[in-house]
């Protein structure tokens, strides 16, 4: 039995025993109140949520990840990003539709939320940010991704279609810089190993 409910049966019993009007009306304001809180409270937990989610992918957005960083430059607390960006995706869109494309998106943001406990963002397109404290280690949030390359395909009813992931990382350590200066750093580290991946497979 919630809070609610046992303060409602409280209420009613002392109504019951005063047996007036006054006790009825007092119950009445008590719900309605009580009532009012927690529907201002879902409003307002809806409203944050919309404000700070992905609406495909359902994790953080890229507004939340700025006010994030943002926090952390401005208090100076050392953490660590990882740029991940998904390769070829242009081509997975025209060639398999952009369905399968969504598809494609929510099936690696979900399979990086399953495996890490940590906030996952969605910087736009196909371009994803892990955020990570200064006591967490950059390199096995890397190593686990390339553990996960095999998980990196989806269904797309006959046939199976697998995709591949290149990431760039940045470290804050505390110096002078900019929210701006961050993605560029990280996202150029991203392209940077995108290509070395082309090359590889070439």
């Amino acid at each position: 039995m919630t809070f609610y409910e046992i303060m409602i049966l409280v209420l009613l019993n002392y109504a019951y025993l005063a047996y007036n009007e006054i006790g009825i009306i007092f119950i009445l304001i008590f719900v309605v109140s009580y009532q009012s809180v927690a529907i201002n409270k879902n409003i307002k937990k809806a409203i944050e949520q919309n404000i700070n989610q992905d609406n495909l992918t359902k994790v953080f957005n890229r507004k939340s990840l700025n006010y994030e960083i943002s926090d952390k430059l401005l208090n100076s607390f050392p953490f660590g990003l990882i740029f991940i960006d998904l390769d070829n995706f242009k081509f997975i869109n025209d060639t398999y539709g952009h369905n399968i494309g969504d598809k494609v998106l929510i099936h690696f943001s979900k399979t990086l939320s399953d495996n890490f406990n940590t906030k996952i963002y969605r910087y736009g397109g196909d371009e994803f940010c892990i955020l990570l404290n200064q006591d967490e280690d950059t390199k096995y949030y890397l190593r686990v991704i390339e553990n996960l390359k095999n998980h990196f395909k989806v269904d797309a009813g006959d046939k199976v279609i697998p995709y591949k992931v290149s990431c760039g990382v940045y470290s804050y350590k505390g110096e002078h810089t900019s929210l701006e200066e961050i993605f560029y750093f990280s996202s150029s580290d991203m392209h940077k190993n995108k290509l070395k991946n082309k090359k590889i497979l070439l």
